[in-house]
């Protein structure tokens, strides 16, 4: 505490210029004394009252779940930004979300032990541990841990209790049972330094100059110069005050301002300034007459934070902030009527975060956190503890005096009057014993009459009247028919109040006359109101009056207050545009005039013009679909409180922004109507622990954009181990830039997160495989993202977070993801493929060729045997088989110059087709000429030469004589049929001859035709068309009916037309090709107008699908099995150069495909 000392100087200065005589003299002494006194005592309340303003406001979030242990020995944070956390079950690092556990095991890359007393990370960003049974450093890039031996004897019994790095970057560890160690970076050992072992060292703490200092359980504080190994030593000494008050220190920390801070076990703090060489020691102690001292004498931790402020962490005794104004402390305890309040009194560990965030360690019961960056919700609650608050949680209503005193009802406790002016609480409640008393405590409403007068509306106890505040006099309302027992609104209309009785009805009263009216629901009167079970009434700008009901928004209109005439707005699933739901909590008007109601089933707009509804719910970023008040701050921003939080709503852009108790407040659930907007623009929501006040301009919001890692890599849900053989990670994933994965690996999923610890659950993530997919996934809070559909590829990973407020982190994080495909999709693959698939084309192709050769030798042999016999009859026909395999040649020839293979393909094929008839008839003629009745009468007339001498006695006489004679005459019908049999087969021989004529006729006209456009016969074309075809028309046995009428000429190139019409004759003839012979008709017809010329192809064929249509023109679309989908697609490209037009269609009785061809008469320039 501040001391005010006299001088002497002063004293005799007063004495020379006053004197002092007798009685009145004593008395005026005393008199100054006890003034003087008193100013003193004034000066220190007003010095305590100033601390009290400084202190911060702290609201503590307790994190405990997904610890293992609640005894928090140690908290750091790294350069990464990850909270790491010790207990006595292990070393524990937290990401906002969750923590990871790291416990000791067999494994010697795990830690030593599990009793964790010490963490810190050196300017290398090596992250070390101390343990019960050794230290050891984290290795960020396989996510375990280096274990480094110490001396034999100082492994059995050494807890690293603190480690240090000093300025030249030497790491430091002592603890207890085996002394001091420093490390050496060339041989990655720890060496003693000096025989500390018969100490157990608590703490450390230095660095500079070459300075170390210690806190010891024996000797108390020990000072070390590193350079010459001098020590110093400070030890309580009974006889003297300014010594250390113990030698039992668990703490030493330095501020910025040259003070040693030493914390002792059980007697109290202790400043030495170290730049002072008195060596004096001011000793701070618990004091049970002054509420600002230590709470207790034992101190277990001491944290320096980077403002310099000194914070003291004691064993049941809560934390303490060091008043440095003062040399008083602030008190921060555990209090089990403030969720916000610390957890436990016994404070381990202090750390403060890069953010300036407070994490604090506790015994028994985790982790509490304090965001000094919070929202500015203040909450008032009642405390048992504190005669001077809230007397009850459950607040239903305010109202806001001029003077800014805040009338407050509550469910329970009566009314509190909160006097702002002095920070006090004045409370007002039934009595029993005094009738002018409140009727019940349970206030559900609050306003003010004309006069001044407050009303009360209770449950059970009706309205009531303040009439005197000084002596805290009510007067109970009544209407002698009525009780009035639950009022849940109170209404003023000018000389009329309007109440609304839960259970029986709206009632207005005129207070000059006493007379009222009742008005109440009447099943057989729609205009009455909804239902008896009124709870708020609402007049807007232009004097209707709105009442809320459990059953739906009534509406009376200005003029119809005396008739009672409502006007009914229900919800109904069948009307979107109905009011959210028919339970209304609150009815309010914006300085727009816009008529918001807060109903159970979400946020309701009432729109004049439609006499409807916009309703606003949970799915529209609302946090709860039940809404209990609504309020509108000074610019235009609607509050609403909820069934789950505070929002904030912008109407003109249509957005939510939520708050829960996380932020501040009072819990998650709000009260109905119960909020209040004061003359200097606070807002105050009541809830069911106490109620919020804020500012909405002071509201903090978050504008650090988080980092953003990966923490974890799955592939088949199975997260991948590091120390697996075949792990496709060499480093941890958050520390991996590059991914290769086997094909078969195909379902992977990355975990991540955002490292924003205030409020982390409201973080929102994005995610993309930039090379598959060219758009942000956004998914609000998920965590993690799986793929299971990546083709063999290189591929980049990305991540991006936003904070709590939406502030996003774009850069984020991303990883190359190469994903390697199966060896047959590789390069080398598909090489050696393709060389042994030449290979085996040469082969066979080698092996076929020779096949063939030596089948035509075979077939030479047999076609010059059997040509000597057929010499003779035949020597015409071979001559002219002979032209046509020359013309053929010619043709094939002269169809590979033009370009146009398919064509002379089809040609080919079809003198082929000819070919194989006239071969036939050859061997039919062969046949019969082998097997003919000639041979036979050759015999029989050298029989006769034989006889010719005696050929009347050879015919009479001899048997074979008379059998020869009778042969002759059997000869005479197989000869005839033999002739026929002949003749005919010459004539169809003749036939095909002349058909094959006909067609490389049709051929030479495609094959000379010129590449440039001329006029053209469309139906010369048609003809000419069809006998390139004429082979295969008569072979498929297809009946082709022709209608031509065009008689116009076209531009047209010769060739490309024979192309067109040839591929879609040939497409005709393959869809017909399963109907009966009689139904395969082809159906040609040609017409025109002024300006165009028209063909017509169909078919009886079973048309075309429906799907099939809009792609038929397509390149690479077919429909054959075997198709490659070029001929209609080039077919299309043709008749598109030539300036016409081709479609597609199923014919009108959807049997068969009909393409029609238009024809321009005149063609625009460069269409052709």
């Amino acid at each position: 505490m501040r001391q005010f000392v006299m001088k002497p100087a002063d004293l005799s200065a007063y004495s020379s210029n006053h004197s002092f005589s007798g009685q009145n003299n004593r008395k005026e002494i005393c008199l100054r004394a006890i003034f003087s006194l008193l100013g003193l005592i004034l000066i220190s309340i007003q010095i305590n009252a100033q601390a009290i303003s400084q202190k911060p406001d702290l609201k503590f979030q307790r994190i405990h779940e997904g610890l293992n242990g609640s005894w928090v020995t140690a908290i750091h944070q790294d350069s990464r930004g990850f909270i790491w956390a010790g207990t006595t079950r292990g070393l524990h690092r937290f990401d906002g979300i969750q923590f990871k556990i790291y416990t000791s095991g067999p494994d010697s890359t795990s830690i030593n032990n599990n009793h964790i007393y010490s963490i810190y990370e050196d300017s290398k960003k090596r992250f070390w541990v101390g343990t019960g049974g050794g230290v050891a450093r984290y290795n960020t890039e396989t996510d375990d841990f280096t274990r480094y031996k110490l001396p034999l004897e100082a492994e059995e019994n050494f807890w690293i209790n603190t480690i240090l790095e000093d300025e030249n970057g030497r790491i430091w560890l002592a603890g207890g049972g085996s002394g001091l160690y420093y490390f050496d970076e060339k041989n990655k050992q720890f060496i003693p330094f000096k025989d500390f072992s018969e100490y157990s060292i608590n703490s450390m703490t230095g660095g500079k100059d070459h300075v170390l200092w210690f806190a010891t359980t024996e000797i108390g504080v020990i000072k070390l110069n590193t350079q010459t190994g001098e020590t110093q030593f400070f030890s309580h000494e009974p006889s003297d005050p300014y010594s250390i008050s113990s030698n039992s220190v668990n703490e030493v920390q330095l501020d910025n301002d040259g003070n040693l801070w030493a914390g002792t076990n059980g007697w109290g703090l202790n400043r030495l300034e170290i730049n002072n060489s008195d060596s004096i020691f001011h000793r701070y102690v618990h004091d049970p007459n002054d509420p600002f001292s230590l709470n207790n004498n034992e101190v277990i931790t001491i944290y320096v934070d980077n403002k310099d402020d000194v914070w003291i962490g004691n064993r049941n005794g809560g934390l303490h902030l060091y008043n440095k104004t003062t040399g008083s402390f602030f008190h921060y305890d555990s209090n089990s009527q403030d969720p916000f309040s610390l957890s436990h009194n016994s404070i381990e560990a202090v750390f403060q975060d890069n953010l300036q965030r407070y994490w604090i360690g506790t015994a028994w019961t985790g982790i509490n956190m304090a965001d000094t960056q919070g929202t500015n919700f203040l909450h008032y609650f009642s405390d048992p503890f504190n005669p001077n608050s809230l007397n009850n949680n459950l607040v239903r209503d305010f109202y806001e005096n001029d003077d800014g005193s805040i009338w407050i009802a509550t469910d329970g406790g009566g009314i509190n009057l909160y006097e702002r002016d002095k920070g006090t609480f004045r409370f007002f409640k039934y009595d029993s014993g005094q009738p002018g008393s409140l009727r019940s405590d349970a206030v559900i409403s609050l306003n003010k009459d004309n006069q001044g007068n407050l009303w009360a509306g209770t449950w059970g106890g009706g309205p009531n009247i303040l009439t005197d505040k000084e002596n805290g006099i009510f007067t109970r309302f009544t209407i002698n028919e009525y009780p009035l027992r639950h009022i849940f609104d109170i209404h003023f209309d000018g000389d009329y109040v309007w109440l609304a009785a839960f259970e029986e009805g709206l009632f207005k009263v005129d207070l000059s006359s006493g007379n009222f009216q009742r008005f109440n629901h009447d099943p057989s009167n729609p205009s009455s109101i909804s239902t008896n079970f009124i709870i708020r009434i609402f007049e807007d700008s232009q004097e209707n009056l709105w009442i809320g009901t459990q059953s739906g928004l009534n509406k009376i209109t200005a003029e119809n207050k005396d008739n009672g005439t409502f006007q009914r707005y229900l919800h109904s699933h069948e009307y979107p545009n109905s009011i959210a739901h028919s339970t209304i909590r609150q009815i309010f008007e914006d300085q727009q005039q816009n008529i918001w109601i807060a109903t159970e089933g979400g946020l309701s707009k009432y729109i004049p013009e439609k006499d409807q509804f916009l309703n606003y719910y949970q799915s529209d970023g609302l946090p709860s679909d039940e809404v209990n008040s609504i309020i509108e701050d000074d610019n235009g921003i609607l509050w609403i409180g909820t069934l789950r939080g505070i929002s904030r709503f912008e109407p003109d852009k249509n957005t939510f922004t939520n708050y829960n108790q996380s932020h501040g407040l009072q819990g998650e659930e709000f009260s109905r109507y119960s909020v209040l907007k004061t003359q200097n623009g606070e807002l105050l929501f009541g809830g069911i622990n106490g109620f919020n006040l804020f500012k909405p301009e002071d509201l903090y919001s978050n504008p650090h954009s988080p980092p953003v890692f990966l923490t974890d890599l799955r592939l088949f849900n199975k997260s991948v181990d590091l120390k697996d053989p075949d792990s496709p990670l060499k480093t941890h994933i958050s520390v991996t830039d590059r991914l290769v994965l086997p094909y078969h690996q195909n379902v992977i999923t990355f975990e991540f997160i955002a490292l924003n610890y205030t409020q982390p659950e409201f973080n929102q993530y994005a995610y993309m495989v930039e090379g598959f997919e060219n758009q942000w996934n956004y998914v609000g809070t998920q965590r993690n993202a799986t793929y299971t559909n990546l083709s063999p590829g290189n591929y980049t990973f990305r991540v991006k977070a936003a904070n709590n407020d939406g502030v996003w982190n774009e850069e984020g994080v991303s990883l190359a993801l190469i994903i390697k495909p199966p060896f047959w999709q590789t390069t080398w693959f598909y090489l050696l493929t393709i060389l042994i698939i030449g290979f085996c084309i040469t082969t066979i192709f080698s092996l076929r060729v020779r096949r063939i050769r030596e089948h035509n030798r075979e077939l030479e042999m047999q076609v010059a045997d059997r040509t000597d016999e057929l010499r003779i009859k035949n020597q015409d026909l071979i001559q002219a088989l002979n032209e046509l395999e020359a013309i053929k040649d010619e043709l094939v020839e002269k169809a590979h110059l033009a370009g146009m293979a398919e064509i002379a393909s089809g040609v080919l094929h079809n003198v082929g087709n000819i070919l194989n008839s006239v071969n036939t008839s050859s061997a039919l003629i062969r046949n019969s000429i082998h097997q003919s009745k000639i041979e036979g009468i050759f015999k029989a007339n050298e029989l006769l030469r034989q006889h010719i001498d005696q050929i009347e006695q050879f015919i009479n006489e001899n048997p074979k004589g008379k059998e020869l004679m009778n042969y002759y005459l059997m000869l005479e019908d197989p000869l005839k049929k033999e002739r026929e049999e002949i003749l005919s087969q010459t004539d169809r021989l003749e036939d095909k001859i002349n058909l094959i004529k006909e067609v490389i006729s049709a051929q030479q006209t495609y094959a000379g035709a010129s590449m440039k456009t001329s006029q053209t016969s469309l139906d010369e074309m048609i003809e000419k068309s069809l006998s390139l075809q004429a082979g295969s028309i008569e072979r498929h046995g297809l009946i082709v009916k022709k209608n031509l009428k065009a008689t116009s000429p076209i531009m047209a190139h010769r060739s490309k037309l024979i192309h067109v019409l040839v591929n879609i004759f040939k497409n005709a003839k393959e869809a017909m090709a399963e109907l009966p012979p009689e139904e395969k008709k082809l159906f040609i017809k040609t017409w025109q107008d002024h300006e165009s010329v028209y063909l017509s192809i169909a078919d009886n064929g079973p048309g075309l699908k429906q799907e099939s249509l809009k792609k038929i023109f397509s390149q690479g679309f077919t429909t054959k099995k075997n198709g490659h989908g070029f001929g209609l697609h080039s077919s299309a490209n043709y008749i598109a150069e030539m300036g016409g037009s081709i479609q597609a269609s199923n014919s009108d009785n959807g049997k068969g495909a009909v393409f029609i061809i238009k024809f321009p008469l005149k063609v625009k320039a460069g269409q052709i």
